[in-house]
């Protein structure tokens, strides 16, 4: 791929872990002298290198592309709060449809959370905690435009946007104790039965126990005013989101699966994650009622791609969905191709894993 290389990288930016560098950076200079090798001083590559960083930076490469902002309309009802969860849950024992289990169990499982970075170490703090899954823009609002990227009006764009979260009780419980960084609770969420509801039940109990919730789910769409297009028929099943990554590869000549690539899907604060296998194949870890979107997530445990120095870098789908997601990112010089290929190049940088990697796009 040194072809794409050329085109594709911007700005690479690699910082090494303080405690790990002290072991490999030995090895890690090797692997450059390795690129050097490779004549990529003679592609028109600046490589500067000291204890603390290596820069990869091709500014005079210009990529054409277009780049759009996501815009918001009006503010939605969420159905997955608590008191539209119950209101829900009434509406059908009022219908003659009372659910197996009691009102009881509708409590919360999440929490709605804004967060409100000031500063781009606040932002990256807030990244660093496990399993918390941040969008750059509310999850409870009308999408007028897709796009892939959103920021809080009023906010200079040196500065990191707003980050919205579904957070679970019991991780909510530990960032709570330990976070520094301002936030709001927006709302209380019943997102799914808690495990211990149906811990000693038959299976039977079990699966009346899920569609029940399931239809309590639709209910509550319904009763929001979310109904529309967006949930299945009454009485279906619910579906797992599920789908392919594949991209153009210009040495193949053709379509490559994407290996890793962290894909989120969500409706409202009902958030889900899968990774695709080495095939380009995902399937994410929940179940849902209603169309959902979609989006690629470019980052990992080792590496995460910034658009511009403080935005997430993200390829949203176009719209919502009820069934799978196959995305062919085409050939071309669209960021999303960038995103790929330089995700590619900084999992072999990780040399085994002993680099952490920021990828900052401009």
């Amino acid at each position: 791929m040194v072809s794409s290389l050329i085109n594709v990288i911007n700005y690479i930016q690699l910082k090494a872990d303080t405690y790990e560098s002290k072991l490999y950076y030995p090895l890690f200079n090797g692997f450059l002298s390795f690129l050097h090798s490779c004549s990529l001083d003679n592609m028109g590559f600046d490589i500067e290198s000291d204890s603390e960083e290596v820069i990869v930076d091709t500014k005079s490469t210009d990529f054409s592309y277009l780049d759009r902002p996501m815009v918001l309309g009006d503010k939605l009802e969420n159905p997955y709060t608590i008191n539209n969860m119950r209101n829900a849950y009434q509406a059908l024992e009022e219908q003659g449809s009372k659910p197996s289990f009691p009102i009881s169990e509708i409590k919360i499982t999440h929490y709605y959370v804004k967060f409100m970075p000031e500063t781009v170490e606040e932002f990256n703090a807030l990244e660093e905690y496990d399993g918390l899954e941040l969008f750059d823009h509310p999850l409870d609002y009308e999408i007028l435009q897709e796009g892939n990227y959103y920021r809080q009006p009023g906010i200079a764009d040196s500065l990191p946007t707003w980050q919205y979260a579904s957070i679970s009780a019991s991780d909510w419980f530990s960032i709570n104790n330990s976070i520094s960084i301002s936030y709001d609770v927006l709302d209380s969420l019943c997102i799914e039965l808690q495990s211990g509801n149906v811990v000693g039940k038959t299976s039977v109990n079990v699966d009346s126990y899920i569609s029940d919730f399931e239809a309590v789910e639709l209910m509550s769409f319904e009763l929001t005013g979310n109904a529309d297009e967006d949930i299945l028929t009454k009485g279906s099943s619910s579906w797992t989101p599920s789908g392919r990554i594949m991209a153009f590869d210009n040495v193949v000549n053709g379509l490559i699966p994407l290996e890793n690539v962290k894909v989120r899907v969500n409706n409202f604060c009902k958030v889900s994650v899968g990774y695709t296998d080495e095939f380009g194949y995902f399937t994410c870890n929940k179940s849902y009622t209603a169309k959902v979107r979609y989006k690629i997530v470019w980052e990992s445990d080792k590496w995460d791609i910034r658009d511009g120095s403080v935005l997430q870098a993200y390829y949203n789908d176009s719209g919502k969905r009820k069934g799978p997601w196959y995305l062919n990112i085409p050939n071309g010089d669209s960021k999303s191709l960038r995103y790929t290929v330089i995700r590619d190049i900084t999992m072999v940088l990780q040399m085994a894993s002993f680099v952490q990697v920021i990828v900052l796009v401009k």
